[in-house]
């Protein structure tokens, strides 16, 4: 197997860390990492994010493709952005002290050569996850190469009719992978229709990451703990489950007060972490 040249950074990469910088933001329970989903302010640049990311409290950032990098630079995050765009981007990281460890979600190349040069450049930023909705005909390249880079990838499910909104297929389709899995979006379920806690067991043993959410009566995003998806019992069967990955905060409901939303999001969950440490 021809390895990487970044190979001997592999362990840095699948937890999601750059080889730069110290963490200051750490879990109670060891693997699990909080982290801003870019599009819950996907009006705002990828530097902007970044600081507003800091000022909450979170350390890791999972970006969107296509996000302008600053006002001054109107490049779109992703692979193939400019050797210029990206120096403005690891210097915002450098900063603040802050990392880039997923990317989605995002479409993947079809091809060898296409998926090598994605891993490669998501390899370059400590990029440990690439969330997506390929087709099961990709499965084993992606999976095969994606252990070769050290990357997870998972299967983002958006409601009804997505691909794959039903975790129990989802699961069957990922029979057989090692670093495919599911990016579980435990706020899409419910609007199709699965309870965020038994959408969890269906994929046990096959969740890489999560966009975590919890919604209101309207199927709204709710702060987490406030709504009506078990937030903490959907958290409690992923300690039970030996879950390592990171939890995207990807807050959509955009009124007014969504910042303040967010932050509640980031308290209630170092706080309800802490709790089931504790257990």
């Amino acid at each position: 197997m021809r390895m990487s040249k970044l190979w001997v950074l592999a362990p840095l990469l699948v937890l999601g860390l750059s080889a730069q910088g110290a963490d200051f933001q750490r879990s109670a329970i060891p693997g699990w990492r909080l982290a801003l989903q870019a599009w819950t302010f996907n009006s705002k640049t990828v530097v902007e994010v970044i600081d507003l990311a800091k000022q909450l409290g979170i350390q890791y950032i999972e970006c969107f493709p296509g996000q302008k990098v600053s006002a001054e630079n109107q490049t779109g995050f992703g692979p193939g952005m400019s050797e210029d765009a990206a120096k403005i981007v690891r210097a915002k990281l450098v900063e603040t002290g802050c990392h880039v460890i997923a990317f989605g979600v995002t479409g993947i190349p079809g091809d060898e050569k296409g998926i090598r040069d994605m891993f490669a450049w998501a390899q370059s930023w400590g990029i440990g996850t690439i969330n997506t909705e390929i087709g099961k005909g990709q499965f084993e390249l992606v999976d095969r190469l994606a252990e070769e880079y050290g990357i997870k990838v998972g299967l983002h499910n958006h409601p009804k009719p997505s691909h794959y909104w039903d975790p129990a297929f989802v699961a069957s389709e990922l029979a057989g992978m090692n670093f495919v899995g599911a990016c579980a979006d435990t706020g899409h379920w419910p609007r199709s229709g699965v309870v965020p806690i038994d959408g969890i067991k269906a994929l046990k043993g096959k969740i890489v990451s999560l966009h975590f959410k919890d919604l209101n009566d309207a199927k709204e995003d709710a702060p987490w703990g406030t709504g009506k998806g078990d937030a903490k019992g959907v958290l409690a069967e992923l300690k039970n489950q030996g879950f390592q990955g990171t939890f995207s905060i990807e807050y959509e409901n955009w009124a007014a007060g969504q910042q303040e939303a967010v932050r509640q999001c980031v308290e209630w969950w170092f706080k309800t972490v802490a709790e089931l440490a504790g257990k």
